[in-house]
Parts: structure tokens; C-alpha cells; sequence
């Protein structure tokens, strides 16, 4: 064997045993691609779940969160003509609060149980989380009526929350989210996405 012919077969060789490593290499680098995908995807099922599960579902209020003097101080809406809309101002009816914005598609259902549950003997107020100051609130408010009423769903008594102030207070942090309180003004109930019935099971079993 000439000294020539040696490099070229031992370049060969090379070659030929660096091909099936890289095959490997790429291998297993699909596999944990897959492996992250799939771990990422059983992410996703489980928070979907997770959120689909918190609909429609009623929570009940911690021990001792409930009393109408604690209740009273964290709820303050404007309505339309700039006056002040008060739990203590409500009591002798049952009350039942929807978080909303105007002009939002997913929250014409629940303006719609909002309007349902005002037939009732109960106090429907429908809040819109839309108002970034008390000066703007009163506006906000008549949006959200004016809102109301094109998607006919007329009756509820139509506020704004300045800047979020109550959502914040009562730990609301999604639109669709409803707040029940019995006559005396104690919270009874919360949930996201909840029916006329569900609501008014919890209520009456307030």
C-alpha cells in the first residue's frame, strides 16, 4: 500500500463512522423534540381543564370573609349619573354582580343572565370594569347600558367600577365573573360563567 492510498482509506473510515453517529445524533434530537412537545401539549389539556372547570361552578366564601361590614367597604360603583351605588344601599333583596365590559361578545351571556335574574326578586348589577377613573365611570356606565340594550338584554342596573377598584377588592380578575350576596349584604357566592339556575340555587340556599 502506497503512503497516498493510507490517508485516503483512513479518510474514508472516517467518514464512514462519522454518518451513523450523525444519524443518531439527529435521532435523538427528534425524539426529545417530541418528547417536549408532547410534555408541552399535556401542559395545555390540563390548563384548558383547569379553567373549563372553574366555569360554571359556584365558589363559596371563606370562613369569616362574608360579613356585610367587611363587604360593604370594598364596594363602591358609579352609576350612569354619577351617583353612588353601595351594597349597604341594596340590602333587603339579594344581590348578584357581573364583571363585564361593553362591547364584548363573550360577555353578552352574561349581561343576558344579568337581565333574567333582575325578573326576580333579586338586585342585578351589571359592572363595567371598563372606567378608568370615577370622572370617566358615568360614561362608562352608559356605554355599557347602551350596550345592554342593543344585545336585549335590558334590566339589570348598569354601573362602572373606577379603576377597577372593587374587582380588585373582592379578588376578581376575569370578565364574566359574578358576585352573589344574600339580603343583609353578606357574600354567599362567586364563579365565572354561571347560569340563572346556578345562581339562584346558591341564593337560595344562601
Amino acid at each position: 500500500m502506497s503512503d497516498e492510498q493510507a490517508p485516503r482509506r483512513s479518510e474514508r473510515a472516517r467518514n464512514a463512522s462519522s454518518g451513523p453517529r450523525s444519524s443518531g445524533d439527529r435521532r435523538r434530537q427528534l425524539a426529545a423534540a417530541a418528547l417536549i412537545a408532547a410534555a408541552l401539549l399535556a401542559a395545555a389539556i390540563v390548563a384548558v381543564v383547569a379553567i373549563n372547570g372553574r366555569h360554571g361552578s359556584v365558589e363559596k366564601p371563606a370562613a369569616g370573609a362574608s360579613s356585610s361590614a367587611r363587604v360593604d367597604g370594598r364596594f363602591k360603583a358609579v352609576l350612569a349619573d354619577g351617583g353612588t351605588l353601595t351594597l349597604a344601599g341594596l340590602r333587603g333583596k339579594p344581590t348578584v354582580v357581573g364583571f363585564v365590559i361593553e362591547d364584548c361578545a363573550s360577555c353578552v351571556a352574561t349581561l343576558r343572565t344579568l337581565a333574567t335574574l333582575s325578573r326576580d326578586h333579586v338586585n342585578a348589577v351589571a359592572l363595567n370594569v371598563n372606567a378608568p377613573s370615577v370622572a370617566a365611570a358615568p360614561a362608562a356606565a352608559r356605554r355599557l347600558a347602551s350596550f345592554g340594550k342593543a344585545v336585549k338584554a335590558t334590566g339589570p342596573i348598569f354601573a362602572a367600577d373606577p379603576g377597577t377598584r372593587t374587582a380588585s377588592a373582592f379578588g376578581i380578575r376575569q370578565i364574566e365573573s359574578f358576585l352573589m350576596f344574600d339580603a343583609r349584604g353578606h357574600e354567599v357566592g362567586r364563579g365565572i360563567g354561571l347560569s340563572a339556575d346556578a345562581i339562584r340555587r346558591a341564593l337560595k340556599g344562601a
